[in-house]
């Protein structure tokens, strides 16, 4: 039943998913999304072709972007690595090559660019991950406006599509128990060299040592 209502109408999931939210705990529904969900999604942006003459895929996208109203039940890394693992790096690449043809009109690429960019929910574009990819299609177009060569670009663009959704997945998930496992070590770091305290003081008083100063004297 969930898996229908992967490219359905914004309505299909405000009504057939959200209220599951309030059913499973959060960690039971994260797992229930990531397990049947989230790999169907994987899949729909592997498929989508974009082409700046033919956008017919937009409404696909766009209900994949309905998604992010699952958030903060499923993290929003999911999503964020969802779009940077499958869509950026096709996206980019696209833009590259469209730069360098020799009828391109930097008008139309400007208002592709803001559409796109106008799809995604503040959400997402507020996040750094995928502020860097926007940040990346403005270079690329500043830099061909400019007569650069946009060959040095390729590194940039190449490393973004060396990962996807899963690979980014799995490093976050490493670097998440490299914490845990620091945390717990410098817990048991700190509680082994704790000094315990006992009801008696050692300290000698004030009023004490002056008696016996006095006294000496």
């Amino acid at each position: 039943e969930i898996s229908a209502c992967l490219v359905g109408s914004e309505m299909c999931i405000r009504d057939r998913l959200l209220p599951w939210v309030n059913v499973f705990d959060q960690s039971s529904f994260e797992t229930l999304l990531c397990r049947s969900v989230l790999p169907k999604l994987v899949s729909s942006l592997r498929e989508i072709q974009i082409n700046p003459n033919n956008q017919e895929n937009i409404n696909v996208l766009q209900c994949i972007l309905y998604w992010t109203q699952l958030i903060p039940s499923i993290p929003t890394v999911h999503i964020v690595y969802l779009w940077v693992g499958e869509f950026f790096p096709k996206w980019l690449r696209v833009l590259y090559t469209w730069l360098y043809s020799d009828d391109v009109d930097f008008n139309e690429v400007s208002i592709w660019y803001s559409g796109w960019k106008g799809l995604f929910p503040v959400l997402l574009v507020e996040d750094v991950r995928v502020t860097e990819c926007f940040a990346l299609a403005l270079e690329l177009m500043e830099a061909r406006l400019d007569g650069d060569d946009l060959s040095r670009f390729l590194g940039r663009l190449e490393a973004l599509e060396s990962e996807d959704y899963y690979s980014l997945i799995e490093q976050y998930k490493t670097v998440q128990r490299a914490q845990r496992r620091l945390e717990v070590l410098q817990a048991e770091t700190n509680q082994a060299y704790s000094i315990p305290t006992t009801g008696t003081t050692t300290a000698v008083s004030y009023t004490h040592l002056r008696a016996h100063e006095t006294g000496r004297n």
